[in-house]
């Protein structure tokens, strides 16, 4: 089991993970949803 530690420095979780690769980032369909939310989201 690998050992996490999770903050709130402004509201956002924070946690640890172990080092390698990871994907990053949004799918168009996810920033379209998001976009109805809020107009303003940036596209990139």
């Amino acid at each position: 089991m690998r050992e996490s530690i999770i903050t709130k420095p402004d509201e956002m979780e924070w946690m640890a993970s172990p080092a390698g690769e990871f994907i990053m980032g949004a799918s168009k369909e996810q920033i379209r949803r998001v976009k109805q939310i809020d107009p303003d989201y940036s596209d990139e």
